[in-house]
């Protein structure tokens, strides 16, 4: 009997609680053991905060992947909290049921006991205002004031951004629609607009504080990709038309990765949609339909970024054309299934680099936030000491590993680093945005590039271990570029979590080998965890030691 309950007690400590265990099934994608596990969590748990946070995901599974709608109603109502109430908008908002969408919103914020949860359901009330036929006039100009504000004081993320646009141009209001043109696309001193879509952007700082020419400002919004926004401007020109298209497709596109989800979809409902609509590659649209992991999925934007990228390397070039990709109709079945929590952050060909500008957009703000919002900082020290401590243990069973804690602080001295040089919100924003391009992207895949233009042959994981170590020895700011790729996973069979492992080792060599010259260098700890004590000049010359090309 005492060797049963032994058994039991490790099967649970290796399998994890209901919570953990719901999240891998999640991201396997078996969702009705997912809904069964968040489920159990939310009765169970020990964290309040985890069995809240289950109770909503189950809620959400029932929702957006089985249509139950009933169900994920009676749970978050019963949950009763601002997470909840917002999880219902959500529901709403989804079903086109603007008004009830608005009343959940509105419990939300007398229920919020968190800043998070406070904006989002600002935010959400704002959508559902947006996008009410209905909505009145004075419904539409409190929009406009409640997102200005909202991103005065948090900075232009994507989605209210694009609420305050479209607010504006519902009420005609040029000046404020353009602040949520400039806020999306983060033009300011420190950074113009989308070489794609610059021309169309210039036309609209001169029309649209007149608001006069309604077919001209339409023409310039589907330019700069504002589909729907020219559709308001214009509700029955060709862009209306345009705009109709692509919800058609993104329904379909939903609906074929909800069936997807269950293990029942058929991939030729998804190309006929696609093929429905005939759309070519008009207003800069891209499309691939393929195979991304054990999925076929659809990745449909349009084109914002459009340029030619000079890569040079201790003394190789390559040339890449480089495209960024916004108005994202699909950007994938991962990122549908992960209900926006995750999602594919661009590819690469022989010759292109793609990037998803939407998977970025918003990160060099919550990075800001991270530093700047009181609540932000205080749960990320907390989690950082919490995962220090633990890397000290986990070092001990295995010295070459992720290591959170460490991945954690790299960051936190990286972005302090930043915002004690550039003073405002827009030009860390700018830098930290620069700094990411420049070594994930020109630095990164542009070593891809040369190493495929070699006429060499290397391992999968040959390459991506080449390509982080131009991406750190070559950036603008090694640090962010070490904590990049560090806060992935260390180890295992995949190509980027041998190239990382790989790298990990050679930093430990490194260390071992120069301990004398570390300011604060601990010899009863493990190396590894201590890479944050490395400088930049250091960890520059580590890097580049390893390197063939370098050498």
């Amino acid at each position: 009997m005492m060797a049963g309950k032994l058994f039991l007690v490790f099967v649970l400590l290796v399998e994890g609680s209901a919570f953990d265990r719901a999240q891998r099934a999640a991201g396997a994608v078996r969702m009705k053991e997912a809904l069964t596990l968040f489920a159990e969590a939310a009765r169970g748990d020990a964290d309040p905060e985890k069995r809240e946070e289950a109770e909503v995901r189950a809620g959400n599974i029932e929702w957006r992947v089985l249509h139950d709608f009933d169900a994920a109603r009676t749970r978050l109502r019963r949950l009763g909290t601002a997470m909840a109430f917002n999880e219902l908008a959500r529901l709403a908002i989804d079903r086109k049921e603007y008004a009830v969408a608005r009343e959940e919103a509105t419990k939300a914020l007398a229920t919020v006991t968190k800043k998070r949860e406070r904006i989002r359901a600002t935010i959400l009330h704002a959508d559902a205002v947006v996008r009410d036929p209905a909505a009145t006039a004075g419904d539409l100009r409190a929009t406009v004031l409640s997102m200005r504000k909202l991103i005065d004081a948090e900075g232009p993320y994507l989605e209210p951004s694009r609420i305050l646009t479209k607010a504006a141009l519902r009420i005609g209001d040029g000046a404020s629609a353009l602040e949520g043109i400039n806020a999306y696309y983060h033009v300011s001193q420190f950074s113009e607009p989308p070489n794609a879509i610059a021309a169309s952007h210039a036309a609209l700082v001169r029309l649209l504080p007149p608001f006069k020419d309604r077919a001209q400002i339409a023409n310039a919004l589907a330019g700069i990709r504002f589909f729907d926004e020219a559709a308001i401007v214009q509700p029955g020109g060709e862009f209306a038309a345009y705009a109709a298209a692509l919800h058609r497709i993104e329904d379909a596109t939903n609906e074929y990765y909800r069936k997807l989800a269950l293990g029942g979809a058929s991939e030729s409902e998804l190309t006929a949609a696609v093929k429905r609509e005939r759309l070519g590659n008009r207003n800069g649209l891209h499309t691939g339909i393929g195979r991304t992991g054990n999925f076929i999925d659809l990745h449909m934007g349009h084109i914002v970024v459009d340029r030619q990228l000079q890569i040079a390397q201790y003394g190789q070039t390559s040339t890449v054309r480089f495209i960024a990709l916004d108005a994202m109709v699909s950007n994938g079945f991962n990122e549908w299934v992960r209900d926006g929590a995750a999602g594919d952050g661009g590819w690469a060909t022989p010759k292109e680099i793609y990037q998803v500008r939407t998977r970025y957009a918003d990160g060099p703000l919550r990075k800001w936030a991270l530093l700047m919002d009181p609540e932000v900082r205080a749960e990320h020290e907390k989690k950082t000491a919490t995962e220090t401590a633990l890397d000290r243990e986990r070092a001990k069973e295995n010295p070459i590993q992720h290591f959170f804690g460490l991945a954690n602080r790299l960051e936190r001295q990286y972005l302090e680093r930043v915002a004690a040089e550039t003073k405002t919100r827009d030009a860390f924003i700018a830098r930290v945005e620069n700094d990411a391009f420049t070594s994930s992207i020109v630095m990164h895949e542009g070593r891809h590039a040369i190493d495929r233009a070699s006429g060499k042959r290397y391992e999968t994981y040959e390459l991506e271990y080449r390509a982080k170590l131009s991406e750190i020895a070559l950036a603008p700011s090694p640090r962010q570029a070490l904590q990049s790729v560090l806060h992935f996973d260390i180890g295992g069979d995949t190509p980027h979590g041998k190239a990382n492992e790989q790298l990990a080792k050679g930093l430990v060599q490194w260390m071992e080998a120069h301990r004398d010259a570390i300011a604060g260098y601990d010899t009863t700890l493990a190396p590894l965890p201590q890479v944050d004590k490395l400088t930049d000049e250091q960890i520059v010359t580590a890097v580049k030691g390893m390197d063939p090309m370098a050498r």
